[in-house]
């Protein structure tokens, strides 16, 4: 271990006299965006260009990102998988640790990269900016890399809708979708970059069949592969009245997003005649590891090897396929199957296309991570259950604790936490729907994770790696091969950020609190935890920046207090509570007895009908004429009929 801890710190050395400065400056703009071909107005990108920019530095490198919002509304930007260890402030999360980035104001974020190399993205936190397109790959480059190449390609994948996130979240979030359908994308984008550069013609970045990667006989590629979604996911932490100088001093109703990885379809990922060895995912350098598809579902990522064929007379596919099983419906005219061209030369055919005969979910948790780490023996441990529901107010969401379905506060919490002294270590001045959980300096958590939806699902924890210790794909069998138990003692276990949990299956992480901040474990529509972790370190270690409380101030927010902005333990009034399952409502509400009500009157007038027809109480031919006239004469007294009078008063003219 003294050997370890001397070589680390030899590295670090040597790493820091070739240490840069990296700044940029982003300018968070609406753009329009035709990457498969639909004008799409409301994108959001970056001085006024989408995609965003590709944010490529070396390990050790000091980084500071400017964004400058001149967007409508409050926004934010997260750094995917960096542990922001001291700076919990910086991670970017509306309702966790930030406020928001307040429309016309700038943020200066400092990004550490002295812990951690690899494959990672940035992206708004605030939903609909991040689904409307603000987001991009990291790369953080290691000092010395454990596997051999020649050249790297970043490949993004991602699912892109025509209409903008605010329209979408509204139908998926509403009390008339009870089912949670969410809705399906419009199509599949496949884009790739190398050198810091998007792959691109005529300065227009190159899309799905326009986009043709060069390989060169003999040569050894990394190619890293990101997963982006577009679809809606929404954990309103706030409605609020602002006032900005884009609306000259106007109000304007803002939705503040916390979790926004809309968390949806996930998909499949291959190149034909090649083979593939996964040596990297979610920065975790891994030994190599042959594959014949990635699955990936959103903020997943993976490098994988691949070595160029010494035949160059052909050119093939690079695939990319919609899991259409996660779609409640799949549309006649969506398209699953997406395709790019891996090129050796611009004349050559392009060879038959392969067929997968069998996917599904990777077993990820085999990979071996290069630098060894002994499983972790377990001091406390947690069960989340994953369900969906309509909740009393009519509305799909789900829960994981307690039967809570996550809203942020209008404290976030990270401000409730350095805030509070001693009172920060009562969990209930987090609030009722923040759904906390707090843990001690160095405790490690096991956190088991069922999931009964019919769909899998990806969880990310926000400032750590997770080591995979179980996966479970049924969690009724008795059979120890779909069911295993949870065992101790493994000598090397997968690490991650983002763990997809099958559907109707389980797993259990592990990790160290060895991380002062408040922390999230999300995935959508109130699927979030958020962890305390060592409430008096962060406390003694972290000091709010001066710049983020004022932009809480240009917000309306407390940047002090519980989660209503109080220093109270008792007093939560004003914060978040609610919605809640319908486990809760007992006897008859007056929306019900009224429903009764109605459907018992209607049964009864169609029963004294059927009766009334029976007897013969049927109108004749003038009987029926002379009922016309009296209903035709009141009309015309009347003005006319309901749509005519309505629309004489729009004209502003008398009956």
């Amino acid at each position: 271990m003294r050997a370890a801890l001397t070589a680390a710190a030899a590295l670090a050395l040597a790493s820091s006299a070739s240490a840069a400065v990296v700044e940029k400056w982003y300018n968070l703009t609406y753009v329009t965006a035709s990457p498969d071909g639909f004008e799409k107005e409301w994108s959001v990108g970056v001085n006024g260009t989408w995609p965003p920019p590709i944010l490529e530095v070396n390990y050790n490198d000091t980084v500071r990102v400017h964004a400058l919002n001149s967007l409508d509304s409050p926004s934010s930007l997260h750094h995917h998988g960096i542990f922001f260890n001291g700076s919990n402030y910086y991670d970017g999360a509306p309702g966790v640790t930030q406020c928001g980035l307040p429309a016309g104001r700038e943020l200066t974020y400092e990004i550490p990269v002295d812990r951690q190399w690899g494959t990672y993205w940035w992206h708004s936190h605030s939903s609909v900016h991040y689904q409307d397109g603000l987001r991009a790959p990291l790369i953080i480059h290691a000092p010395e890399e454990p596997h051999q190449y020649d050249e790297e390609i970043i490949i993004v994948i991602s699912d892109w809708y025509h209409e903008r996130a605010t329209k979408l979240n509204h139908q998926f979030m509403n009390k008339y979708n009870p089912t949670g359908a969410e809705p399906i994308p419009d199509a599949l984008l496949i884009y790739a970059a190398q050198n810091g550069s998007y792959y691109s013609a005529d300065d227009k970045v190159l899309f799905n069949d326009n986009l043709k990667i060069p390989f060169e006989a003999g040569k050894t590629y990394r190619i890293r592969v990101l997963k982006y979604v577009d679809r809606p996911a929404l954990d309103s932490h706030c409605l609020r009245t602002l006032s900005h100088p884009l609306h000259n001093g106007g109000s304007l109703t803002s939705e503040c997003y916390v979790a926004p990885t809309g968390i949806f379809s996930m998909l499949f990922f291959w190149i034909d005649g090649h083979d593939m060895r996964v040596i990297e995912a979610d920065g975790v350098d891994t030994q190599e590891y042959p594959v014949d598809f990635l699955t990936l579902s959103v903020a997943q990522r993976y490098s994988v090897l691949v070595t160029a064929r010494n035949d160059t007379s052909q050119n093939f596919k690079i695939h990319a396929n919609f899991d259409s099983s996660m779609f409640d419906t799949v549309p006649e005219d969506l398209q699953l199957n997406y395709t790019a061209t891996l090129s050796y030369g611009a004349g050559n055919p392009v060879a038959e296309e392969g067929v997968q005969e069998e996917l599904g979910l990777m077993q990820d948790h085999l990979l071996v991570p290069v630098v060894v780490e002994e499983q972790f023996t377990p001091t406390t441990s947690l069960e989340l259950d994953v369900w969906f529901d309509a909740y009393d107010n009519g509305v799909n969401r789900a829960s994981m604790l307690n039967n809570i379905s996550y809203v942020g506060p209008d404290t976030p919490s990270l401000m409730t936490m350095l805030s509070m002294g001693e009172d920060a270590l009562n969990p209930v001045v987090y609030g009722p729907q923040t759904a906390q959980h707090l843990l001690t300096k160095n405790d490690v958590m096991d956190l088991m994770v069922i999931n009964f939806d019919a769909n899998a699902h990806p969880f990310h924890l926000h400032g750590h790696n997770f080591q995979v210790t179980r996966v479970a794909t049924d969690v009724t069998s008795d059979d120890p091969e779909l069911n295993p138990p949870h065992a101790l003692g493994a000598a090397n276990p997968m690490r991650r950020d983002t763990i997809i949990v099958p559907a109707g299956g389980a797993v259990n992480i592990a990790w160290r609190a060895d991380n002062p901040g408040a922390w999230i474990l999300h995935m959508e529509a109130g699927l979030a935890v958020v962890f305390m972790e060592d409430i008096p370190g962060a406390q003694q270690a972290m000091t709010l920046p001066q710049q983020i409380k004022d932009q809480c101030d240009a917000l309306g927010i407390s940047t002090t207090g519980n989660a209503a902005g109080k220093m109270s333990v008792t007093d939560l009034s004003g914060a978040p509570n609610g919605p809640r399952d319908q486990a809760h409502i007992t006897g008859w509400t007056p929306k019900a007895k009224g429903a009764l009500a109605g459907c018992v009157l209607t049964a009864l007038l169609g029963m004294i009908t059927v009766v009334w027809y029976a007897l013969g109480g049927q109108l004749d031919a003038d009987e029926l004429a002379e009922e016309v006239e009296r209903d035709m004469a009141k009309k015309a007294a009347a003005g006319g009929g309901l749509l005519k009078r309505g629309f004489n008063a729009i004209r502003g003219k008398s009956a």
